[in-house]
């Protein structure tokens, strides 16, 4: 047989042979990477957020001068918590009561906590045009909020002591905690329920109506988001915890710091004590 002939002959019944071997490390290299990805889990009810498409192209392109990392936000509690129940390698970004709920079922370690104003401890209040002569007439009008029907009403629950009348109170959902300042400023509603640093931030944006609100309660301080992992995964993650860390210290950081959060802290052990109490 002609030599040119029979190297074509035996390409012919090598070639098919090699595409597979192709393509099964393609395949391999495709789960390699599908398997060393962390994932950045999110779910905060005190966060409502219609901009979660924009926060995770920003998260994901600043996680990736570090490493292979995807933020995934969650608007429902129980699809976040179902998806972590089968995983060990993960971070999450969730409310600091939410951590103390679910931190022993899922092992779970402290590792950052959420700054506002510099501060990693804030409190909600409730404002109102005027002072009310009992705290039954707030809850009977409208209350403006930024949160959802179900966590604006564990907040009044908190500041009133369990009043009944929550349950039954007319919650008027806001983007914003400023729209809802202004909503008691131009009056379509009565109160608002809103983060204390949210008042400061009116007073310098409306300042005359500003001088028509006044505080009317106050809720128990408390942490912030807590960002933390799987005990078994904590020694994986120091990249993606300093990049965390030093948002605020970096241009395209600043830009995806989140809903008010103005910086990150180590959780001190006096901070976790508290947490797990």
């Amino acid at each position: 047989m002609d030599p040119m002939n029979h190297f074509v002959y035996r390409l012919k019944y090598a070639l098919p042979i090699l595409l597979m071997f192709i393509m099964m490390g393609c395949c391999a290299l495709v789960s390699f990477a599908e398997e060393s990805k962390t994932t950045l889990y999110f779910y905060s009810q005190e966060i409502h957020s219609n901009k979660y498409k924009s926060i995770k192209i920003n998260f994901d392109t600043y996680l990736a001068q570090v490493g292979h990392y995807e933020f995934q936000p969650y608007n429902d509690k129980n699809a976040f918590e179902a998806n972590l129940k089968d995983q060990n390698k993960y971070v999450v970004i969730l409310s600091s009561w939410h951590y103390r709920e679910m931190y022993k079922q899922y092992a779970l370690i402290p590792l950052l906590v959420a700054l506002i104003d510099g501060k990693k401890y804030h409190k909600n209040i409730l404002v109102s045009r005027s002072k009310p002569e009992n705290f039954d007439e707030i809850l009977k009008n409208r209350i403006a909020s930024a949160n959802t029907i179900e966590n604006s009403k564990t907040q009044l629950n908190e500041i009133f002591k369990k009043n009944p009348l929550v349950q039954s109170a007319r919650i008027l959902i806001v983007p914003k905690d400023i729209d809802a300042l202004l909503s008691v400023g131009l009056g379509m509603s009565d109160s608002s329920i809103i983060m204390e640093n949210s008042l400061t931030a009116f007073q310098k944006l409306y300042p005359q109506l500003y001088e028509n609100i006044v505080v009317v309660a106050e809720g128990e301080k408390r942490l912030s988001l807590i960002i933390a992992a799987p005990k078994t995964f904590i020694q994986g993650i120091e990249p993606i915890v300093s990049a965390i860390e030093n948002m605020q210290k970096q241009n395209q950081g600043k830009d995806i710091l989140m809903l008010g959060i103005d910086g990150w802290q180590k959780v001190d052990a006096a901070t976790q004590k508290e947490l797990e109490e």
